[in-house]
């Protein structure tokens, strides 16, 4: 038989791929890195099905529309699942539920979304990700945010910058509108759908709307640009004040202080309020976030808070996580410097394998009342800061459970962490 008579036998579907053996010993090294993160941060494994029954992605809008679907024998309408986030939720309610603590929960699985042909991208990806589940406040954010610092990290990422906001200062901007400045819940739609499309053109038009209140109407194309430091909460106060509730208000003063914490203990990348970051699955309902890199135009990561979410498959409660795409990781790790000078997949898996120092894990002071943090680096001697608790100096493995109660009591941690086999590296102003 020729070449040209196997035709589609010598091809694969259109947005999926081979991947050969250098860049899948690459992808395993990132992967182990990533994973010993989120494992010494307490969260545990699971997995979903790879396929769920279509009704999970109900009115979830820019997931349901991007779904695989397909009726099994029985005539169940069935789809393949676009996201983990969902499932987990159905997992969490099915066979975990109720909840007596907190659940911390990872994975790595592959994802599938439709998309269309003209846009020329993948229809199959891997997700590497984490769901906090049953906490919510400023320490969980605050721990979602460092834990996806902290994976760039050990993948091998450079440059990175985490971009976070909170999609509700959008919803009540959008609600008070439709109550009070001409807008209509359909307008209110559009908006979001234009948002979640990164289409902010369009949003700027769909501001200046005619009949719209013009205060709200520039409030609305001021905030979607909006982005800096914790200091960009004083200008959205600002902004805001003579628009909305003061009980709407409030939630600024958590965003300000999430800020703030991520911006003293994050680990060598950019944390920002970036009010773009607002496109983002139907499904969120506070923190969300994006992460960014040199040389990948789209992100590496994306996250936030879900506290609607678990109601729909069983008891409410809050929840909190973010999925990096390892494909586009594997394809930053080789454009930057370690890459472009010509070394060779393996050898950048062999070289992540050695760097264990970039797996320490920063995870103290979450009470925002000192500057000291605590982290984890395997095989690594204790350094204690200037000012540091004693006990905290250095704990040999087997004291696990006098240490977690020493950690929580000198740094208010929201909860505790696995530290067996671990020692444990105090870090503060003083050997940074």
């Amino acid at each position: 038989m020729t070449v040209a008579a196997l035709g589609n036998k010598l091809s694969v579907p259109r947005g999926f791929r081979d991947i050969l053996p250098a860049e899948a010993r690459l992808r395993e090294a990132i992967t182990s890195r990533v994973q010993a993160v989120f494992d010494l941060w307490g969260y545990d494994p699971v997995e979903t099905p790879t396929l769920e029954f279509a009704d999970i992605l109900k009115g979830e809008r820019g997931i349901e529309s991007a779904s695989f679907r397909l009726l099994d024998s029985e005539g169940a309408l069935l789809c393949l699942r676009p996201d983990v986030t969902l499932p987990i939720a159905r997992l969490v309610a099915m066979r975990l539920a109720p909840l007596s603590d907190p659940l911390r929960l990872r994975y790595r699985q592959t994802v599938f979304r439709e998309e269309a042909a003209l846009r020329g991208q993948s229809r199959s990806f891997t997700q590497l990700g984490v769901e906090y589940i049953g906490e919510s406040g400023v320490l969980a954010d605050t721990e979602v945010l460092l834990l996806l610092g902290e994976s760039l990290e050990a993948a091998g990422v450079e440059g990175f910058t985490v971009a976070f906001c909170d999609v509700s200062i959008l919803q009540a901007l959008l609600s008070a509108c439709i109550a009070n400045g001409g807008g209509t819940p359909d307008w209110a739609e559009r908006v979001l759908a234009a948002c979640h499309r990164n289409d902010f053109v369009e949003v700027d038009k769909l501001a200046a709307a005619p009949g719209l209140d013009k205060g709200f109407g520039q409030a609305l194309s001021v905030f979607i640009h909006l982005e800096g430091g914790s200091e960009l909460v004083e200008e959205l106060r600002g902004l805001l004040s003579p628009l909305l509730a003061p009980a709407d208000l409030a939630m600024l003063n958590d965003l300000e202080a999430t800020a703030h914490m991520v911006e003293d203990l994050g680990p060598h990348g950019v944390y920002r309020i970036d009010s773009s970051v607002m496109s983002a699955f139907s499904y969120y309902t506070g923190l969300v976030a994006a992460a960014y890199a040199p040389g990948v135009g789209t992100p590496l990561a994306r996250g936030g808070r879900y506290d609607s979410t678990l109601a729909a498959f069983g008891p409410a409660g809050p929840a909190a996580g973010f999925a990096l795409n390892l494909e586009r990781i594997v394809a930053q790790v080789m454009q930057a410097e370690h890459g472009s000078a010509g070394q060779s997949p393996y050898a950048w898996a062999a070289e992540l394998a050695r760097q264990s120092e970039a797996q320490t894990i920063r995870v103290g002071s979450l009470d925002g009342q000192g500057a000291d943090a605590v982290g984890f680096c395997p095989g690594k001697p204790g350094k204690a800061a200037a000012g540091a608790a004693p006990d905290l100096a250095m704990a040999a493995a087997g004291a696990a459970p006098d240490l977690a109660g020493s950690i929580r009591a000198a740094f208010g941690l929201a909860s505790e962490r696995r530290l067996q086999g671990q020692r444990v590296i105090v870090r503060g102003a003083a050997n940074e």
